[in-house]
């Protein structure tokens, strides 16, 4: 994957800081994603804040892998992952690619399979949508929701 083809980013001070614990533990650990979870954090631009259209953990995301249908889930840490229907997990491949892109932006970035794949971004919601995300999600884990998912980054 040639860096020239890859779009800026941009990630929240606090972002970075959890994400760069993240990619050194997942490091260890010879997690398959942890070399690229790390390159894109070295590469992107910190700042305090970043814009309601930027991709960061927590915010609900729309988009779309190798020009299929479009998906909607939750960019998150993988100790807030709760199901494959609600979150991508920032330490799957397409979650390490879309992390501090803005809409429109497309990452390349390969799968656990080996094959090269293309993420585009369509929406990033704003936070009222997280708010009622997180306060589903509170309720359907209250009333003893769904179980554990081995693949935290199955899309």
């Amino acid at each position: 994957m040639s860096m020239g083809l890859v779009p800026p980013i941009s990630l929240r001070l606090t972002d970075y800081r959890r994400l760069q614990e993240l990619a050194a533990l997942a490091g260890r650990d010879q997690h398959p994603v942890a070399d690229f979870l790390a390159t894109e954090v070295r590469r992107a631009r910190v700042e305090s804040d970043v814009s309601a259209g930027v991709v960061c953990l927590g915010r609900c995301i729309t988009y779309t892998v190798d020009g299929g249908p479009p998906v909607t889930r939750m960019l998150v840490h993988p100790q807030d992952y709760s199901g494959p229907k609600s979150d991508v997990s920032v330490l799957s491949p397409v979650g390490a690619a879309l992390i501090g892109l803005r809409v429109r932006d497309r990452m390349p970035f390969i799968g656990l399979e080996g094959f090269h794949h293309e993420v585009a971004v369509l929406a990033v919601a704003g936070a009222a949508t997280v708010v009622d995300l997180t306060l589903a999600r509170r309720r359907r884990t209250y009333h003893g929701g769904g179980g554990f998912d081995p693949d935290p980054g199955a899309a």
